[in-house]
């Protein structure tokens, strides 16, 4: 499990503002299982910015929200935006690659996951496992979590006003 701790409330420049319009707490088909709560936290004021910068990536960013909904050959494309966004900020803390499951991606180990919200929002977000009777199941995920810009660790995201 991830060692967090709280932190600041977010700054108005989180990413979660590029989806401003959009009703992003409400459960979609494609995240029945994760925790509400997970959807509405953000990354704390002190995290990385969004390493979403060109206009591909937040349009791919929003796209991400309903990847399961998009035609095959667009889910495939919108599949290897999200392999290469994962590659590059978020990495399992054991080593296993990630796959994709209803409403993100988990660890090959089970213990790790990456929502889909998580992925737009493009701070490197993580979500812990809880292990309940030797399982690793997506509805125990909690967190999320980000890495610590101070260096070593993780630290815990806070829930949106």
């Amino acid at each position: 499990m991830l060692q967090g701790r709280d932190s600041a409330p977010p700054s108005s420049r989180a990413p979660a503002t590029m989806l401003q319009g959009r009703d992003t707490t409400k459960s979609q088909p494609s995240e029945p299982e994760l925790d509400p709560i997970i959807l509405r936290s953000v990354a704390p004021a002190n995290v990385t910015a969004s390493v979403l910068i060109t206009a591909e990536d937040l349009e791919r960013a929003l796209k991400q929200i309903s990847i399961d909904t998009l035609p095959v050959e667009e889910r495939k494309e919108q599949e290897k935006w999200a392999q290469d966004l994962i590659s590059k900020t978020t990495n399992c803390p054991e080593g296993y690659a990630f796959e994709r499951r209803a409403g993100g991606y988990q660890c090959g180990g089970g213990g790790h996951g990456v929502s889909d919200h998580l992925l737009a929002e493009g701070k490197g977000g993580l979500l812990a496992c809880k292990e309940v009777a030797g399982e690793h199941k997506w509805e125990n995920m909690e967190g999320p979590y980000y890495p610590n810009p101070k260096g070593k660790g993780y630290i815990r995201g806070v829930l949106k006003k």
